[in-house]
């Protein structure tokens, strides 16, 4: 190696050194980020005169605190299933749901300690559903390019969503943590 290189191998290791000794510096002085994922399941309502179903999917959200206390919270999830629904007007017809959650809110800390923490939050944002025959299926009493509208369920929509709730972590180890949220 020159001697060109060796300096500039030098200066590279002390500049890293001294950017991962400020960064660790400045990471304890700034406010968290909590970053979550997960499996999620819903109740929902398909259409005014139908029962609830199940819907399983997956759950994201952030949280950033700017303050130790107050978080913004961006909330995210999917919700997917083909359901057979015998109280529709034509009995047995499969409908496969699909469902989309975009939330945002605040986020309060209640408690925070080494191995447990738990928050209140108000999520609020667009839920879009979009329910649909399987394509690959034909069913009796279903005509080609028919809805399912037509046989009870709510149409393709987007509305208002709302989520009041808690959360509970707990830390298990430095790698892993149980998350519950009502």
């Amino acid at each position: 190696m020159t001697s060109n290189r060796i300096m500039i191998a030098r200066i590279a290791c002390f500049v890293l050194v001294a950017l991962s000794t400020v960064g660790a510096a400045v990471a304890q002085e700034l406010p968290c980020a909590q970053v979550f994922g997960g499996f999620s399941m819903i109740q929902a309502k398909p259409g005014p005169n139908l029962d609830r179903v199940f819907l399983p999917g997956w759950n994201a959200a952030v949280t950033a605190y700017p303050s130790s206390r107050f978080g913004i919270t961006a909330d995210f999830s999917g919700f997917r299933r083909t359901a057979s629904l015998d109280d529709a007007l034509v009995p047995g017809t499969k409908v496969k749901f699909d469902q989309q959650n975009y939330l945002l809110g605040p986020t309060i800390r209640i408690l925070r300690r080494h191995r447990l923490e738990t928050s209140l939050r108000g999520l609020f944002g667009v839920s879009r559903g979009n329910p649909k025959f399987p394509s690959d299926l034909s069913q009796p009493g279903i005509l080609p390019g028919q809805t399912p509208a037509a046989i009870g369920t709510f149409e393709k929509e987007t509305v208002f969503a709302a989520a009041v709730g808690s959360a509970w972590d707990i830390t298990i180890s430095r790698s892993y943590g149980q998350k519950s949220r009502a």
